[in-house]
């Protein structure tokens, strides 16, 4: 990731490791039940405020779940990967 990152593509990172999160992030973004609650400059969040930042929003949608889940149902699909693969770590992994 970090030659990738040196030639200048970009990279998206999902992960609940938040020490991996902020060691190659230039921009962390939180998501909740599919809404954005934070996104920010790496150099702007620190791991406090990324953990406030999780914990507040699952109190922010804290009985929202029924109607949320039927809203992501209907939703359309706003992206896809397909054979996504990093050899020999996983292949043709989808998304």
């Amino acid at each position: 990731m970090g030659s990738l990152r040196a030639d200048g593509y970009t990279l998206g990172f999902i992960s609940h490791r938040l020490d991996e999160v902020l060691a190659i992030s230039d921009r962390v973004t939180v998501l909740r039940d599919g809404a954005k609650v934070l996104s920010a400059p790496r150099s702007e969040i620190d791991r406090a405020g990324l953990v406030k930042a999780m914990v507040r929003a699952r109190a922010d949608h804290e009985g929202r779940g029924a109607r949320l889940m039927s809203t992501l149902r209907a939703a359309r699909r706003c992206w896809r990967v397909e054979d996504l693969t990093s050899l020999p770590h996983f292949g043709r992994c989808e998304l």
